[in-house]
């Protein structure tokens, strides 16, 4: 957004605003058609044209259920556990890509209060065009049933909070957990001595990615200065792949990538994980997906 004014929407579009028109009716919006020409009511929709009203740019965000905008890291935009104003934010519910168990729910950050409570723009698959809706800081931002993800920033807004997570040392329940982080290309300008004053232990880093239409491999931007960042204060570490395999010789070739870009450093104290969030691969089937998933470890485990 640079230095461009920022404008809160706390008021419907017109019914003939094109952000939320969809494109076969001489709009702009490409998500799915629910209602004359229009896109609304539906949150991903609704989201999607805001974000373009906001950014004056088409967006790349992911036009699947709302739950799984969140976890669509192709679109390149980064993430954050902390709002900022024309941010979406997104929510899941009950297990991310089952959507026989809901489809989770995005807004779009209007206003953030002196406590950290967001004012945030909305529409309804099934129900409110639009309304405005207040959620909490204090509860996580969750609601209902509904599981707070994080934030999609607009472009220009940057975040150096990671998402912190814990690993269990051994014991049988998490209250002797280890706190860490999950980093990626989302944490630019991440201070890594100030990492280690918070009391993070150690941290996952994303080594490289499959790409979501393309399926080549590719390393983390961040990824070097992340491992040397954590290296230079004494963090503990350990990696992952953001997989878009759906055979598995492209687990393998995944794998293979991966192991190529980790082995220039220390062995890690944490082990190699595997990201397995889109939906193309949740799409084969659950014997299929884990034929997958092994194959990626076991080349891993063959290589070293």
């Amino acid at each position: 957004m640079g230095t461009t004014k920022f404008t809160a929407r706390l008021s419907a579009p017109s019914a003939a605003d094109k952000y939320w028109l969809h494109t076969s009716k001489g709009g702009l919006n490409e998500c799915i058609l629910i209602s004359g020409s229009s896109v609304l009511p539906n949150c991903v929709g609704y989201a999607w044209g805001r974000f373009y009203e906001i950014t004056g740019t088409k967006p790349t965000l992911s036009k699947s259920n709302a739950e799984m905008r969140y976890c669509y890291a192709a679109d390149g935009y980064e993430r954050s556990s902390s709002p900022a104003l024309g941010a979406i934010a997104c929510w899941s519910k009950g297990v991310v890509s089952h959507g026989a168990d809901g489809a989770g729910h995005v807004a779009v950050v209007e206003r953030i209060e002196a406590n950290g409570d967001i004012v945030t723009s909305n529409s309804a698959y099934g129900g409110r065009r639009f309304y405005t809706e207040t959620f909490k800081k204090s509860s996580g931002y969750n609601f209902g049933a509904y599981k707070f993800q994080g934030f999609i920033l607009p472009p220009g807004q940057t975040s150096s909070e990671p998402l912190v997570t814990e690993a269990n040392n051994g014991g049988d329940n998490m209250t002797n957990g280890i706190p860490g982080v999950d980093i990626s290309y989302c944490q630019q300008g991440l201070n890594y001595e100030k990492l280690k004053a918070d009391g993070i232990k150690f941290a996952i880093i994303r080594s490289s990615v499959t790409g979501t239409g393309s399926h080549k491999q590719s390393v983390d931007n961040l990824f070097n200065r992340h491992v040397n960042g954590c290296i230079s204060q004494g963090i503990d570490y350990g990696f992952y792949h953001y997989s878009c395999a759906v055979t598995v010789a492209e687990a393998k070739k995944e794998a293979q990538f991966c192991v190529e870009q980790i082995k220039q450093f220390p062995l890690p104290k944490y082990p190699v994980f595997f990201d397995a969030e889109e939906m193309q691969m949740a799409n084969l089937g659950k014997k299929a997906a884990t034929e997958i998933v092994t194959a990626f470890f076991d080349e891993v485990e063959r290589l070293g």
